[in-house]
């Protein structure tokens, strides 16, 4: 398998001196993302299941292209799942190796939250984000957050669902919420998730896809309030014993 190093530049809304990497492999679409110097750079690796030899690839070509050591790193971010077994592990394994040997901080977040990140404050407005992944095997995982002056808060625990069984509607009335935005390929995937929502929906983004990039945001606010945690902490969450990818 081959990594497009296409790499893409963009600003940094956080602190210019924070300096970290991130890696979000639990889907098909791969990303890894640095900041540095108030800039982003971040690549997505091509192929549906890249490998730690492509992650560590892609590491190494944007550290390389923004000019810093991995000793400059202040913190390593990754997306925990739920997801794929096989990337879900592989970026808790990257993530635990470089930050035990470089003894630095790890920020984990849900590769759900992060979902829901993508989505942006403005756009979601006060509406609950429900972000949705495809679990394979007729399941679908399931995550409730708030965008709130950019922090992303979890509403309800990650789940994973039988869409027949599933009720949006019951989710609305046990937890006072009357809009939803649905962001994820989890809604499209099973359209009977959304049996009985009517009047509940906002706006949808069935596209949307967790993004690396997307992690060092939430990341550098971690790092500010004194959030993070350590290389062992590092610690994948399948939501499933059953391995899938």
């Amino acid at each position: 398998m081959t990594v497009s190093f296409n790499i893409t530049h963009g600003a940094f809304a956080a602190d210019p001196a924070f300096t970290a990497l991130s890696i979000e492999t639990a889907t098909s679409h791969s990303t890894v993302a640095v900041c540095h110097g108030g800039q982003t750079l971040s690549v997505t690796l091509s192929g549906n299941r890249p490998g730690a030899g492509e992650v560590y690839g892609a590491i190494d070509a944007l550290l390389l292209a923004a000019g810093i050591a991995p000793a400059d790193l202040q913190c390593i971010a990754f997306g925990c799942g739920p997801g794929g077994f096989t990337g879900v592990r592989i970026a808790a394994a990257v993530t635990q190796g470089l930050a035990y040997g470089l003894q630095i901080a790890v920020f984990r977040c849900s590769t759900l939250a992060l979902l829901a990140a993508g989505v942006g404050e403005a756009k979601a407005g006060c509406a609950v984000i429900a972000a949705a992944l495809d679990a394979r095997q007729g399941e679908a995982y399931i995550g409730f957050y708030r965008l709130i002056n950019g922090s992303v808060t979890e509403m309800l625990p990650d789940a994973i669902c039988n869409p027949a069984s599933f009720r949006l509607a019951a989710v609305a009335v046990a937890e006072s919420c009357n809009s939803f935005y649905l962001a994820g390929p989890g809604w499209s995937a099973y359209p009977e998730l959304l049996q009985g929502s009517e009047g509940l929906l906002k706006q949808e983004d069935f596209a949307l896809l967790p993004e690396a990039v997307n992690l060092l945001s939430l990341a550098a606010r971690a790092y500010s309030a004194g959030t993070l945690t350590d290389a062992f902490g590092a610690q994948p969450n399948y939501l499933r014993d059953k391995v899938t990818d």
